[in-house]
């Protein structure tokens, strides 16, 4: 399968990779065909590491269409980790343990010795379901420019400087 999507620094092509994640590739492509991505900033742009998107707040008196369609939690894919070890482009749901995969992904924007360094690709949720042609890794490196440092990998947990963006905001 294949999703085009439009960004404000350009469009991108995402080749989804069923064999790689079945399970992510089917939560994925069942969010996309729900419109859930449809106008969403990015709202972690950590650059040389990672950029996140997902709808992180609902409004507690509207429906949700996530639970009105039957999309749950996933588990997660078995991990590709030394078989196929996350790159540049590679696109991956968030998750915050294992068998925690929903509805918010990643975008990993270390080139693969990068991202073997950080351990990026090491956890359970970190199966790639999609990658990014390389011929749209110019919008990529465009967004990447977007963000700002943060300290280490930017996460709370994660160093003891990190602080990050938050994300709920």
């Amino acid at each position: 399968d294949i999703v085009q999507c439009g960004t404000s620094k350009g469009n991108v092509t995402i080749d989804v990779r069923s064999k790689w994640s079945p399970k992510g590739a089917e939560q994925f492509l069942k969010l996309v065909r729900l419109g859930h991505f449809d106008d969403l900033p990015f709202y972690r742009v950590a650059p040389r590491y990672i950029t996140q998107f997902g709808r992180k707040y609902r409004a507690p008196d509207k429906p949700d269409p996530l639970r009105e369609n039957h999309i749950e939690v996933i588990k997660d894919d078995p991990s590709l980790w030394g078989l196929r070890d996350m790159d540049f482009g590679y696109v991956f749901f968030a998750g915050a343990g294992p068998n925690t995969r929903y509805d918010e992904m990643v975008v990993a924007f270390c080139p693969m010795k990068g991202c073997i360094a950080t351990g990026l690709g090491h956890a359970d949720w970190e199966v790639p379901v999609a990658t990014i042609r390389k011929d749209d890794f110019g919008v990529l490196n465009e967004i990447m420019s977007s963000g700002k440092p943060y300290p280490r990998l930017e996460m709370g947990g994660q160093h003891p400087k990190a602080g990050g963006p938050h994300p709920g905001r």
